[in-house]
């Protein structure tokens, strides 16, 4: 994913169905795995996946999501 897709479905997540949620998420998180820093809109899109899972009553896979998430390794928080 391109960081403009990555914003598209962060901003589109409650449009979606909770499959294609899910699917994406799982798949963002995959994408990002084994990179040497995950950026800061990745994590945000990861934990808003993870959100609107839980809203819909999927708390199965926002744990799943949640899961792969705390797996990355995100870049510091630098000010």
């Amino acid at each position: 994913m391109q960081f403009t897709e990555i914003i598209l479905f962060g901003d589109v997540q409650l449009l979606l169905d909770t499959t294609t949620v899910y699917r994406l998420a799982r798949e963002l998180a995959s994408k990002m795995y084994g990179r040497d820093l995950v950026t800061m809109s990745v994590s945000i899109t990861l934990l808003n996946a993870v959100f609107v899972l839980i809203k819909r009553k999927a708390t199965d896979e926002a744990r799943k999501v949640l899961n792969a998430t705390c797996q990355l390794n995100f870049q510091p928080m630098i000010y």
